[in-house]
């Protein structure tokens, strides 16, 4: 067996599929190419715990190994159906059991902080600000921004249509602002236009361009996230998934209902959203002892 040659052909037909987010492909790609370099073309229960002892000698967290382990779980069903190997490799090797962690969330003061970094005198800066507000407005995911059309807002009516998980579709509510900003960003002379730090605009479709003037990618937006914080001088980590986390908190934290910002944030299931309810209550209990005339007293 070629197994290169078969991780390829499995990556591609998941991106045929609507099922996984390209941030999930590039991840089993970058785990199916690391086995790949441990155990060439051999694909056997051996060589699978060989590879997953190695990974736990690296002092991996239980998180990356668990990572590992479902993009090679999923290869081997793959691998079953087409009848290229006869016997599951993973018939009795579980998953680490991950410890539970809360989600990092911004506080709102933070959250205007960072908005207003972006120089929107510059195309490129007001680009940013337009995409910031947007993560912030709606909780979107990254690949769901990133594939975001101009059919998909909803001029003056402050809704944008968001492709999720699986193409299931959802329409969600956005601030005047955030769709302030997409609108002018939409009508920006300079985005037709070639610039000293861009080009003028390629794919007409989008809502958002790189530099290049072709569709923004998600890795694109992880930099910015990193830039911005860095000049902000903020610890906390800042990427696109925390600004979901954070605005699905404080919509918790401003009474409004649970299943409507399952809703909103597009999860398939309620228990997916209640994680917010425990981070609520965190920051709450910490807000509460920092503010509290008493609460520092013994």
């Amino acid at each position: 067996m070629e197994l290169q040659k078969e991780v390829d052909l499995f990556l591609e037909k998941l991106r045929a599929g609507k099922n996984f987010s390209t941030h999930t492909i590039r991840g089993y790609r970058t785990d199916l190419y690391s086995y790949y370099a441990f155990a060439k073309d051999t694909f056997t229960k051996e060589s699978v715990r060989s590879y997953i002892a190695s990974l736990y000698e690296k002092n991996l967290i239980k998180k990356s190994v668990a990572r590992h382990i479902a993009a090679l779980r999923s290869f081997a069903k793959h691998l079953l159906a087409l009848k290229i190997i006869q016997e599951n490799p993973f018939l009795f090797i579980g998953t680490p059991k991950l410890d539970k962690s809360l989600p990092r969330v911004l506080t709102v003061a933070q959250v205007k902080e960072f908005l207003e970094m972006p120089d929107t005198k510059t195309y490129l800066g007001f680009r940013d600000r337009a995409i910031f507000e947007l993560l912030y407005a709606t909780g979107i995911r990254v690949e769901e921004l990133c594939k975001l059309n101009r059919t998909d807002f909803q001029k003056g009516q402050y809704l944008v249509k968001i492709e999720g998980k699986g193409g299931a579709a959802r329409i969600v509510p956005i601030t005047k602002t955030a769709s302030s900003f997409v609108e002018a960003l939409l009508n920006h002379p300079e985005r037709y236009l070639d610039g000293k730090k861009h080009r003028k605009q390629k794919e007409s479709r989008a809502i958002f361009l790189s530099s290049r003037g072709t569709r923004i990618t998600s890795r694109s937006i992880d930099r910015l996230c990193e830039q911005y914080k860095k000049e902000l001088g903020i610890a906390l980590p800042i990427t696109p998934h925390v600004f979901r986390h954070s605005i699905a908190t404080h919509l918790l934290e401003n009474g409004m209902d649970l299943r409507l910002i399952q809703e909103i944030l597009g999860h398939k299931s309620l228990s997916s959203t209640t994680i917010y309810t425990h981070v609520s209550h965190r920051l709450k209990h910490e807000v509460y002892h920092k503010t509290h005339p008493l609460a520092r007293e013994v």
